[in-house]
C-alpha cells in the first residue's frame, strides 16, 4: 500500500470479474499505471508494459498473437453485441431504447450467451438473471459516486431501495426455510 498523504494510503483492489485475482498483483499494476508520466491510454499503457517485460502486468497480457488475434475479434463482436439497442414503439405510447440483448445463462446448466430481449424477458429465469444484474450494476453505481456530494441524495435513495429489497428478499428467504425457493414472475415485475 502506497501512502500518498498525512498517513493516508492508497490500496488498489481489483473489482468484481477482473482477471487480476491476487490482491499484490493488483497493488503493483495500480501503483506501475499510476506512476506513468505519460497520459493513460490503453494504448499508452500497453507501450509501457512492453518496456517493462519484467513487471508483473505482462502475465496478464496476452503476447501470443495467434492467441491475441482471436481474443480481439472475440472481444470485437462482444462490443459490437453490447451496442446494439432495439427501439420499442407502441402506438400513442413514448417509445424506448433498451439493449437488444442480454447476457445470460438460458438454463443453470448452459453456458453464458447472448439472448434477444423479448426472449429474455418473457422466461422468469432469465428475466431474474437481468433484474439481480441490474441491482449489482446500482449498487456499484452507488458505489462509485458515493464521494460526489452532488449525488448524496441519490446515493441515500439507492441505499435504502437496495436495503429494502434485502429486506424483502431475506423475509421471503426465512418463510420458506428447508424448501427451494421459486421466485414467480409478478414477484420479478415489481423489480423490472
Amino acid at each position: 500500500m502506497k501512502e500518498i498523504r498525512n498517513g493516508i494510503k492508497r490500496k488498489y483492489e481489483a473489482k468484481e470479474g477482473s482477471s487480476v485475482h491476487s490482491p499484490q498483483h493488483v497493488q503493483e499494476i495500480g501503483e506501475f499505471i499510476e506512476n506513468m508520466k505519460i497520459p493513460r491510454t490503453p494504448e499508452n499503457i500497453l507501450e509501457e508494459v512492453k518496456k517493462h517485460p519484467k513487471h508483473i502486468i505482462n502475465k496478464y497480457v496476452t503476447w501470443d498473437d495467434a492467441k491475441a488475434g482471436y481474443r480481439w475479434r472475440v472481444a470485437q463482436i462482444r462490443n459490437i453485441v453490447n451496442h446494439i439497442s432495439v427501439k420499442l414503439v407502441q402506438v400513442g405510447e413514448e417509445s424506448i431504447q433498451i439493449r437488444a440483448f442480454h447476457s445470460v445463462k438460458v438454463t443453470e446448466e448452459s453456458p453464458v450467451e447472448y439472448v434477444p430481449v423479448r426472449v429474455a424477458f418473457s422466461d422468469q429465469y432469465m428475466r431474474l438473471q437481468m433484474v439481480e444484474k441490474a441491482f449489482r450494476e446500482l449498487t456499484y453505481w452507488t458505489e462509485r459516486y458515493r464521494v460526489y456530494q452532488e449525488f448524496k441524495p441519490l446515493v441515500k435513495a439507492i441505499d435504502e431501495f437496495v436495503k429494502d429489497e434485502e429486506k424483502k428478499k431475506n423475509n421471503k428467504k426465512g418463510k420458506k426455510e428447508g424448501k427451494e425457493m421459486k421466485i414467480k414472475i409478478e414477484e420479478v415485475k415489481q423489480y423490472a
